[in-house]
């Protein structure tokens, strides 16, 4: 439980220090959301679609199942080799 807030929070700090997208075609929540363009420094980018596989690459397994999303893959656990992230 430690870990889901610290991660969490990490999260929070990290979306806050993160400049808003000028422009978006609506909010990334809604599923209908799709195509998105966002603007940025660098140009644009545009998303067409939702996320279909995800690879969690540190911890965030946990956080991902908590939310229904079943990752496709995930990293090597550096603590202990050959088992999942705890």
């Amino acid at each position: 439980m430690r870990r889901l807030v610290l991660f969490l929070l990490a999260v929070l700090a990290m979306t806050s220090c993160a400049p808003a997208p000028q422009e978006s075609s609506g909010p990334a929540s809604d599923a209908g959301a799709f195509p998105v363009t966002i603007t940025h420094r660098f140009g644009a980018t545009t998303i067409s679609s939702g996320p279909k596989r995800i690879v969690a690459l540190s911890f965030e397994e946990d956080a991902l199942s908590l939310v229904g999303i079943a990752p496709v893959g995930h990293a090597d656990n550096a603590y202990e080799p050959g088992r999942p992230y705890p």
